[in-house]
């Protein structure tokens, strides 16, 4: 293997690697913010009774 086909491997296996470190950062990312959205939705549905009254106030307010 001549000098140029090791750096094209070296350089291959860093991007790869610096991919890899990406896909994982933006799966991460999209799990914690799977888990921020059921917390708001679990916390929507805890204050429903308070959620519709003020909606209903604010509809026949107008």
């Amino acid at each position: 293997m001549c000098a140029r086909e090791e750096e094209v491997k070296a350089v291959e296996s860093v991007s790869t690697g610096a991919w890899a470190r990406i896909r994982n950062v933006l799966v991460v990312t999209g799990d914690v913010m799977g888990v921020l959205v059921l917390i708001a939705v679990i916390a929507l549905i805890g204050s429903h009774g308070e959620a519709m009254d003020l909606v209903a106030s604010i509809v026949h307010h107008r």
